[in-house]
């Protein structure tokens, strides 16, 4: 009989990473080694996990009472693992999950007064419409200056001198959204700019030639695209993390654009679905670092569009499940040291082109519903607080940071797309653990395949230029407000009775 592997089975059951905890310029790695020498070996976040060795640490043994403390510089992105002397490894690679300098992610941040939100290209009618919550997209290569000017913050990449750009940090409404009671939200992406240097640090090394929207995937491959990442959003996080220095600060930090459609919105290559949310969870865990350093509020959160159960395409090189993604995104995390990210989902209705949600055919009462749309969005929220979800025993937030509804030109049309808004609202102000719904767009858009979704017409030579308000401007204006009910009611008999009792019951009043 070989008894090697039951020496080695034994060997793994005794030996434990138990906890890592961030200290500010230490980590401290508690472990159990059962009186076995042992090796405290570290890797970095960009490494094949599988298939390295990673690097020695330190010769562990239970004489240290099982906790090891190393100074943090450098190692902020690393991950730990016990091997013997051999190299064998005796468990999986554990990440910091205690940020003691941590702070809550309320603190500092304006109070939620409401749901009502909006994705903003006009700041002053935002202000107008009562706006809650503000979301902006940006651009990490419009962040970066290759070679850098001289008032940049520098750093080095791949042995490339690289500069962050001040201005396009400044020039986000951060500071006006925290004067106005308004909780802003970034969107950070990363296009193709066509600066191979830019490039080679921000997009992953896999992603198409032929990205149908040049919307890359985080390059968390490579060591210079780990460098890279992490200390933008090292300096994004700080620069937004103490509203006492009047720049405001960010309510949330949504990591990438919906991520499970990855080749249309994040797009690594055609790749496995293990592939992907590899891949993406080394970047969520990166920002969710960054954000804990800096000692800020806020939330990280991930991105997912409507599909659940189904896969939003046939190539399974090319998208996945929302419920399969969220699946092996927890299971990542959880076997590296679970961490609180959050949820960002787009619960557009079943049809891009049919506002009236409420019709949705594929939005089933249950967690196997082929997609989740306004009509079944407690399922969402029900998810959340399944206990194999949980973070530190509580679900994860919610927001919806991105859906809209098409309104073409007349009456009917704005009336179905005012009507989807009504709907919408009421039913994700009626769920607890969505703290907020953040509308796109506020300007109808000439390049969006069709889709009308302002809250504006734009005028006909232009892209996005706002040319009149539409049916669905006032809704959202009142919204929230006094006048809600008055003004929903128009709408009432474009919903039906049935599903207006629904959103209205009247034995709960409005």
């Amino acid at each position: 009989m070989n008894i090697l592997p039951v020496i080695l089975l034994l060997a793994i059951g005794q030996a434990s990473i138990e906890r890592i905890e961030w200290q500010g310029d230490k980590i401290s790695v508690h472990y159990q080694a059962k009186n076995q020498e042992v090796e405290l070996r570290e890797l970095g976040i960009e490494a094949e996990f599988e298939k390295s060795a990673g690097t020695i640490v330190q010769d562990i043994s239970q004489r240290e009472k099982g906790l090891f403390v190393l100074p943090s510089l450098s190692r902020e992105t690393n991950g730990f693992f016990l091997t013997n002397k051999n190299g064998i490894k005796l468990t999986g690679l554990k990440f910091p999950t205690q940020w003691l300098a941590k702070t809550d992610p309320e603190t500092g941040l304006v109070q939620n007064l409401g749901i009502k939100g909006l994705q903003v290209q006009m700041m002053d009618d935002a202000l107008i419409l009562g706006v809650h919550h503000a979301a902006f997209n940006l651009n990490l290569a419009s962040l970066l200056r290759i070679p850098p000017d001289p008032k940049d913050k520098t750093f080095e990449a791949d042995g490339i001198k690289v500069g962050i750009r001040q201005e396009v940090i400044d020039s986000l409404p951060i500071k006006l959204c925290q004067e106005r009671g308004i909780r802003a939200y970034v969107i950070v992406l990363a296009y193709r700019s066509g600066n191979a240097a830019i490039d080679k640090l921000l997009l992953h090394p896999s992603m198409s030639e032929n990205a149908p929207n040049n919307l890359g995937a985080f390059n968390t491959a490579t060591i210079g695209g780990v460098q890279a990442f992490k200390t933008i959003m090292d300096h994004l996080c700080i620069n937004y993390s103490k509203p006492v220095e009047g720049r405001g600060t960010v309510a949330g930090w949504i990591i990438g654009n919906e991520v499970n459609a990855h080749y249309q919105w994040y797009n690594r290559g055609p790749s496995s679905e293990s592939e992907v949310v590899s891949d993406y969870h080394k970047a969520l865990r990166i920002a969710h670092g960054s954000l804990k350093r800096s000692g800020g509020p806020g939330r990280i959160y991930t991105s997912l569009e409507h599909h659940w159960a189904m896969r939003p395409g046939t190539n399974v090189k090319r998208s996945m499940p929302g419920k399969l993604f969220l699946k092996e995104l927890v299971e990542k995390s959880e076997a590296g040291g679970n961490f609180d990210w959050h949820l960002a989902y787009h619960p557009y209705p079943e049809n891009l082109f049919e506002p009236r949600s409420w019709l949705d055919k594929s939005a089933l009462a249950n967690l196997d519903s082929p997609k989740i749309t306004f009509r079944n969005l407690e399922q969402i929220v029900a998810w959340s607080k399944q206990q194999e979800n949980l973070s530190a025993g509580k679900p994860r937030r919610i927001i919806l940071s991105e859906q809209g509804f098409h309104g073409p030109p007349g009456v009917v049309g704005e009336s179905n797309q005012a009507a989807g808004y009504v709907y919408g609202y009421k039913k994700a102000s009626r769920n607890e653990g969505i703290d907020a719904f953040i509308l796109h767009r506020q300007v109808d858009h000439a390049k969006e395949g069709g889709l009308l979704l302002g809250l504006w017409s734009h005028k006909p030579d232009s892209v996005s230029t706002p040319l009149a308000k539409k049916l669905i401007w006032q809704v959202f204006r009142d919204a929230g407000t006094a006048e809600e009910l008055k003004t929903f009611e128009k709408y009432k008999t474009i919903i039906g009775p049935t599903t207006w009792e629904e959103i209205y019951p009247s034995s709960k009043g409005s």
